[in-house]
């Protein structure tokens, strides 16, 4: 599910214009569409549209989901983010991501 749509750090991801993401080592980014399935099977709805998330690749994994929060005075996009929050429902799927980049 995550194969061609995820990104291991270190990295560094355009969010929005001047706005970075730099990952480290032990972090892995998900795109919209992806982050936004690992929120459904998480049991989540995102209320607000989804820029991405960042998993943590620890024992129990943690996400950090971000969000497009609309445009400031200046008309630049601001991004908002939840998190950090325990999704030990990602393990499986960090596993099979982990695996598959390990055969690569």
């Amino acid at each position: 599910m995550l194969g061609g749509c995820s990104l291991r750090g270190p990295a560094e991801i355009e969010l929005a214009p001047r706005t970075h993401l730099k990952l480290s080592r032990d972090l892995i980014f998900l795109s919209p569409d992806e982050a936004v399935k690992l929120m459904q099977s998480l049991g989540d709805r995102p209320g607000a549209p989804v820029l991405g998330a960042v998993l943590t690749t620890d024992e129990t994994p943690r996400m950090m989901v971000l969000y497009d929060g609309g445009r400031d005075e200046r008309g630049q996009r601001r991004v908002e983010f939840v998190g950090w929050e325990d999704a030990p429902g990602a393990r499986s799927l960090l596993q099979e991501l982990l695996v598959a980049r390990a055969r690569n």
